[in-house]
């Protein structure tokens, strides 16, 4: 799937499995193994007491993703969107946070998220490991669905991981489940 991706378009892959069957530490040495051969991978893992955070790890996975080179070439509107998303990414892009509310705010979080995607990734493949999601909030779970169906062009590797009971997010159609 990842030199699938290298090439393009974006790919999703999404391992369901009861808990302690070994999905972190799967994602945890995928992550390790692209590091090592020079790839961009960014791991995030869904916080059990953030659940009822509105918008807690769509906000985490934006700090993530920030850091990277690339991350800076998302326009003054989207960087305004990020902050807001998550206040800390104050610190890496100068804007003032947007103050949208409602259904709004989830439709412009998820297009800039899905900027940032692909402004790091026009720079080098990424890899997005997104970790437990049958944690996450239900704010970023609409905010990543809302991403990642836009990030086609992109040269983009999602691997997501939950327990059967939680519904994957979505990257695009052709989502492979393990």
């Amino acid at each position: 799937a990842w030199e699938a991706a290298r090439r393009g378009p974006a790919r999703h892959v999404h391992i369901t499995a009861p808990a302690g069957l070994g999905k972190t530490r799967l994602m945890q040495d995928a992550r390790a193994r692209l590091r090592a051969g020079g790839a961009r991978a960014v791991y995030v893992r869904a916080n059990p007491g953030e659940r009822h955070i509105a918008s807690a790890f769509a906000g985490d996975v934006a700090a993530a993703v920030a850091r990277l080179p690339g991350a800076a070439g998302v326009t003054p509107t989207i960087a305004a969107t990020l902050v807001a998303l998550n206040p800390a990414l104050s610190s890496v892009y100068a804007a003032t946070p947007e103050r949208r509310g409602g259904e709004d705010a989830l439709r412009s979080r998820g297009i800039a998220l899905a900027e940032l995607f692909l402004a790091v990734a026009f720079e080098a493949p990424l890899c997005l490991l997104l970790d437990d999601l049958h944690w996450a909030d239900p704010q970023s779970r609409q905010i990543l669905n809302g991403a990642l169906g836009r990030i086609g062009s992109g040269k983009i590797l999602v691997v997501s991981a939950a327990r059967p009971s939680a519904d994957p997010v979505s990257a695009a159609e052709g989502m492979s489940e393990l």
